[in-house]
């Protein structure tokens, strides 16, 4: 991956190439609107089973990866290696697994979008350090506008479907009383 550009869950490119490594993904598309993309994995030629999200990162001649797990809608990072394909689960599954890098036997990936909650895992012990994601401060302001805005839509809405409804009701005396 190039070192000047950052890649996100939601935007990665379909091809990865590092230390001999190929990396292609295909079929990407989002589980639901606003989620990651997953799609189909193939390492040097080879389709890994499964779906899995982005962006893969490459490293220690492995490619370590978010997998998507359907049946709990998460994703486990996992690292692949290259020669045997086989998949090793290096996460509980957790709402989002970003792999940032690999420095010595540590693997740093982030669990938040918002990139604030930097969790690690030791490569050669397994050992998990999950960082909490803080939710996300909420602006008093924007709680204020939400707040005095959700009356005037409502209010709006009524107005709307009672001139429908009156419109619609004059209508229909006109072509009575023009058919009349």
């Amino acid at each position: 991956m190039n070192g000047n550009v950052t890649y996100t869950p939601g935007g990665f490119p379909e091809r990865f190439e590092s230390e001999g490594i190929v990396v292609e993904y295909s079929e990407l598309g989002e589980v639901q609107q606003g989620s990651p993309l997953v799609g189909s994995l193939t390492v040097n030629g080879t389709r890994i089973p499964g779906r899995f999200g982005g962006p893969p990162l490459i490293a220690r001649n492995a490619v370590f990866v978010p997998r998507y797990r359907s049946s709990e809608w998460k994703f486990e990072l996992c690292r692949i290696a290259p020669e045997t394909r086989a998949e090793t689960p290096l996460t509980s599954p957790q709402d989002l697994t970003w792999p940032e890098r690999v420095d010595g036997d540590i693997l740093y990936f982030y669990s938040d979008v918002g990139r604030t909650a930097l969790s690690q895992v030791n490569l050669a012990t397994g050992e998990l350090r999950l960082t909490e994601v803080k939710p996300e401060k909420v602006n008093p302001f924007e709680a204020l506008v939400v707040f005095l805005l959700v009356p005037f839509v409502f209010v709006f809405s009524v107005s709307t479907l009672l001139l429908a409804l009156f419109w619609m009701g004059v209508t229909k005396a006109w072509s009575k009383i023009k058919g009349a």
